[in-house]
């Protein structure tokens, strides 16, 4: 069975065994074919019923791309999986370009800061912090 996300490049589905289960579970700002959690427990369903599942996503999983929340739902189930990594574009795009991410006469760091935040995220790390009522 192959879960597969929106970035990955669709010549990919064409390497799969012609009887593959695909299921596209993409998504993009406020089109999501699955929420995250029906995503999670599709992948944990079908890996419980003993299918081989392969999660593809485009780039790194662990790098914006919710591989660690599923991650997190398998490890809590008791379900065995591995992870392939991947190259995020946040590192890819300028080596393809010739642009060292960090250079030792030149930069010594770089950050990568996502745009989406959980506006929820400080209460959940904070439980001290009251929500706010409207």
């Amino acid at each position: 069975m192959l879960v597969y996300d929106r970035l990955v490049d669709k010549r990919l589905l064409n390497e799969t065994k012609p009887n593959a289960e695909l299921v596209y579970v993409g998504k993009a700002s406020n089109a999501h074919t699955l929420t995250q959690d029906e995503i999670n427990n599709l992948i944990a369903a079908k890996a419980r019923d003993g299918k081989i599942v392969t999660r593809l996503k485009g780039g790194d999983p662990f790098v914006f791309g919710r591989g660690g929340e599923e991650a997190e739902v398998l490890v809590e189930q008791g379900i065995p999986f591995e992870v392939v990594p991947g190259i995020t574009s946040a590192v890819a795009v300028p080596a393809y370009a010739g642009i060292p991410i960090t250079h030792r006469d030149h930069t010594s760091s770089f950050a990568v800061i996502t745009g989406h935040e959980d506006p929820l995220r400080m209460y959940r790390i904070s439980p001290g912090i009251k929500f706010p009522q409207e």
